[in-house]
């Protein structure tokens, strides 16, 4: 009887040990944007945010969902890769609290990219911008190598 009480203390702490361990969160795309601008009315923000969402990051590959929506191009001589999307928005709050988040490429482009304006591929270098505040006037520009951040920029 002990060694059986022994046995399932043991097989509990281990599978108490195992569900703590698996600390994976898997990062999910922002589908659904909310005007949160006092400075951008509604009916302007539905322009804005018209072709939101034409791009998504699967699998460590850009997927165009909207292909009128999305120009890609691809520099002959140079192998750049840049997709351009109009009429995309990243809401100001969403963009602060972007600015403030410490995200790797795949995690920001997997969650953000619907609102990217522009993202530029060269090689192990990726530029990934936004527009974002009250008319669309501000800007975001985020650089990685592979994965990591290496420059961070914003106009406002």
């Amino acid at each position: 009887m002990k060694k059986k009480l022994i046995i399932l203390v043991t097989l509990a702490i281990c599978l108490i040990m195992v569900g703590c361990a698996n600390t994976n969160k898997e990062t999910k795309a922002i589908t659904d944007w909310k005007n949160d601008d006092g400075n951008v009315s509604d009916k302007e923000f539905k322009e804005y945010t018209k072709n939101n969402n034409s791009l998504s990051y699967e699998k460590d590959k850009f997927v165009i969902k909207k292909s009128e929506n999305v120009n890609k191009t691809t520099a002959d001589d140079t192998n750049i890769t840049t997709y351009s999307v109009s009429d995309v928005y990243l809401p100001k709050d969403m963009a602060r609290k972007l600015l403030k988040d410490d995200l790797t490429k795949t995690e920001l482009l997997t969650k953000y990219i619907g609102a990217a304006q522009a993202i530029t591929v060269d090689g192990d270098k990726t530029t990934v911008s936004f527009v974002t505040g009250p008319r669309g006037y501000e800007n975001i520009t985020f650089i990685f190598e592979k994965d990591k951040l290496v420059d961070k920029k914003k106009d406002f």
